[in-house]
């Protein structure tokens, strides 16, 4: 009877993650300055909770810094037969998704395909997201400012399926990432 009510936890838990290459090029003019900055790592998406955590890295200066997202929503757009989207969104914490049509700004978006996620498995998600935004800051407080942004998500297969055939939880394959890149010096930040 243990064992039975063992593996049936074990199945109820199994992971189910999808790991993505993470790309950005951030633009930024202030001040008399302009720069662009590259910036790459990985994104860790837990379908089963649509939470996220991105780790990006600084590869000059050899820091990395870890973004968990625990308030977002996954949401599915029927686009003309047979294309569906899935767009996700952050929220504030504590955020509660009033009643009615909702519309919010700037979400990562990509179209949906099938995605072996494991070595039996497959996922209706997004092999590509992308997201933009441009900010402008100005006012007694700061100097005006202007930053621009553009992400790309690229699912990585070898990573996702290795995860979810070992079960990892979210917490597993983003805790394997961070100990694979302080043993190559890096430092959080």
């Amino acid at each position: 009877m243990f064992l039975v009510v063992s593996a049936l936890l074990a199945l109820s838990c199994r992971a189910d993650l999808l790991i993505y290459d993470y790309s950005n090029l951030l633009k930024s003019i202030s001040d008399g300055r302009q720069e662009t900055v590259s910036q790459s790592g990985k994104m860790f998406f837990d379908r089963q909770t649509t939470n996220s955590v991105n780790v990006i890295l600084d590869k000059k200066n050899k820091f990395f810094y870890v973004l968990p997202f625990t308030n977002q929503f996954a949401v599915t757009i029927t686009g003309k037969a047979p294309a569906s989207f899935t767009a996700l969104v952050n929220m504030p914490p504590g955020f509660v998704l009033p009643a009615g049509v909702q519309y919010f700004g700037a979400p990562t978006i990509g179209r949906n395909e099938t995605l072996k996620i494991a070595k039996d498995t497959t996922a209706i998600f997004p092999r590509e997201f992308r997201h933009q935004s441009s900010n402008v800051g100005f006012g007694n407080l700061t100097v005006n400012s202007f930053v621009s942004s553009t992400e790309v998500y690229t699912f990585s297969p070898p990573l996702t399926q290795a995860a979810n055939d070992q079960s990892q939880s979210l917490d597993d394959a983003v805790a394997a990432m961070v100990q694979s890149l302080e043993n190559q010096g890096y430092q959080s930040q």
